[in-house]
């Protein structure tokens, strides 16, 4: 019986597809987290939020074996607001959308990318980097910095960046990150560069990180912003103590230097896990300084599937307007910041 040229095609292209899958990997994943709480800063405000653990996410992430040790890769990963069901960072693949070729001389990736920076608080932080919860988040606030600052704060994404890294950051052993961006003309993003050099053992990780993120005009006012991290993690049996010294500083006029210091450790019991971290936060020559503390707990549910409370209380002192949990703070008002939540993480 003679195949139908239609059929023909249809087995054609099953067979390029198949080809195609066999020598080409793509992975679907992400995070589904929603939690129930309140925050209150100048007001109080209940909510349903998302990312209470970490920030809802939509990955799709593929891999080609190129032979002779070579692959290529790439990710897109959208940022999803699972209370209202939006995309956050840009309505698109806005939290990461890079590609890149890996070997034995390292990995070159292209496109917007985490920096060095959020990777290191990654592997140090007790909350990782939740853009809500987790005290991280104080050494990208210029509360008190001056205004110049205040639109090139440090920071944690980067888009137009090529970035060479050397070595595996979870694999015992040295790592070297550089990551560079030009300014293409946004007085926003600016020219960006940053290196890292981190070391993993077998019970700790240190790194040392510098970056400096450019004004982005060659006018007589532009400046730049530097910051400068060192810090660590240390394991023994089922605690984890870590700590994390941040200085933000900039060249503009009546820019103020900024100190942020972290310390935080978790404690892991069967399928309960204990969660604190503490940051300082110093603004040299100003009484606009901040203490932040927050409590965690996550009870295991399984593999994927985690039960979360968060509690946090911030110090503003004198006029100092900082905020988390995504509470109101009123400009120069001092207010204090409190909040509570009760959620679930779903990894995908």
């Amino acid at each position: 019986m003679t195949a139908r040229p239609n059929h023909l095609l249809l087995a054609a292209s099953l067979c390029c597809t198949t080809m195609a899958a066999s020598a080409q990997s793509v992975t679907i994943g992400g995070i589904a987290d929603l939690y129930v709480g309140s925050a209150k800063g100048s007001t109080r405000v209940a909510r349903v939020g998302d990312g209470g653990s970490a920030p809802s996410r939509l990955n799709f992430s593929g891999v080609e074996d190129l032979g002779g040790g070579l692959k290529a890769y790439f990710r897109l990963e959208m940022a999803i607001g699972m209370d209202e069901g939006v995309v956050n960072m840009g309505g698109g693949f806005g939290s990461m959308s890079y590609a890149g070729v890996s070997g034995a001389w390292g990995a070159v990736e292209v496109g917007r990318q985490l920096t060095p920076l959020f990777r290191n608080f990654l592997a140090t932080s007790p909350f990782i980097v939740n853009p809500n919860w987790s005290p991280a988040q104080m050494v990208p606030k210029t509360d008190g910095q001056g205004a110049a600052i205040a639109g090139l704060a440090p920071v944690l994404r980067q888009s137009n960046a090529v970035h060479y890294h050397y070595g595996d950051q979870n694999t015992p052993g040295w790592r070297l990150d550089l990551q560079v961006a030009p300014g293409e003309g946004a007085t926003t993003s600016g020219r960006f560069a940053a290196v890292s050099v981190s070391h993993r053992g077998s019970s700790y990780f240190v790194h040392y990180t510098g970056q400096r993120l450019n004004s982005g005009t060659s006018a007589a006012s532009a400046f730049h912003v530097d910051t400068q991290v060192v810090g660590g993690v240390y394991t023994l049996g089922p605690f984890t103590v870590s700590g994390n010294y941040a200085v933000v500083s900039s060249d503009a006029a009546g820019a103020l230097k900024a100190t942020t210091t972290l310390l935080g450790g978790t404690y892991t019991l069967g399928l309960n896990v204990f969660k604190i971290e503490a940051a300082k936060r110093d603004v040299k020559n100003s009484a606009r300084d901040a203490d932040l503390l927050v409590l965690g707990y996550d009870y295991l549910l399984s593999k994927r599937s985690t039960l979360y409370v968060r509690a946090l209380g911030l110090q503003n002192k004198n006029q100092a307007a900082n905020t988390m949990a995504l509470a109101t703070v009123d400009a120069n008002s001092g207010h204090d910041v409190k909040g509570f939540a009760l959620g679930m993480r779903h990894n995908f």
